[in-house]
C-alpha cells in the first residue's frame, strides 16, 4: 500500500491511554499512574475495505514504551507493586510481557526475574530493564 493510499488514523493517544483515563481512577490510584506511567499509547487507524467490508485496526504497540501491547498490562502491574510496597516480582514469558514488566519494574527500582523458554532467548531485551538507579 502506498503512503497516499494509507487508511487515516482515526484516533490516537500517543503518550497513555492509562492517564487519558485516570479520572476514573481513585486519587491515590491516579497519583500512582502519574508515577508509573511511560507511554502506553494506542491508535485505531481506518477504514480501510477489503472485499466490501470496512476494517478499522487497533494499533495497541506503535505508541507504547516496549513497542507492544503487553504495557498497559505491566503499568497496572507496577502501579499494585508499588502500591503494596513489592519490592520484586516473577513472571514466566516468552518475550514481550517480560520486556514490559522489566521496563516497568526497572523505572520504579523493582527487581523484575523473568523466567522464559531457551528457544525464545532471542525475543528478551536487556536494555529495557536498565534502571535509572544503574546510571
Amino acid at each position: 500500500m502506498a503512503a497516499e493510499d494509507a487508511p487515516p488514523i482515526e484516533f490516537s493517544e500517543r503518550h497513555s491511554l492509562i492517564l487519558r483515563y485516570s479520572n476514573t481512577l481513585s486519587r491515590e490510584e491516579a497519583r500512582l499512574a502519574r508515577r508509573v506511567s511511560l507511554h502506553e499509547g494506542a491508535r485505531i487507524v481506518g477504514p480501510s475495505t477489503y472485499r466490501g467490508v470496512r476494517l478499522y485496526f487497533l494499533d495497541l504497540s506503535s505508541y507504547s514504551e516496549t513497542g507492544t501491547f503487553k504495557d498497559t498490562v505491566a503499568c497496572v502491574t507496577v502501579m499494585h507493586c508499588v502500591q503494596r510496597g513489592i519490592p520484586a516480582l516473577l513472571t514466566q514469558t516468552s518475550g514481550n510481557t517480560g520486556n514490559a514488566l522489566a521496563r516497568y519494574a526497572s523505572s520504579q527500582g523493582i527487581r523484575c526475574v523473568i523466567l522464559y523458554p531457551r528457544i525464545s532467548r532471542y525475543k528478551i531485551d536487556a536494555r529495557l530493564a536498565a534502571s535509572p538507579l544503574d546510571d
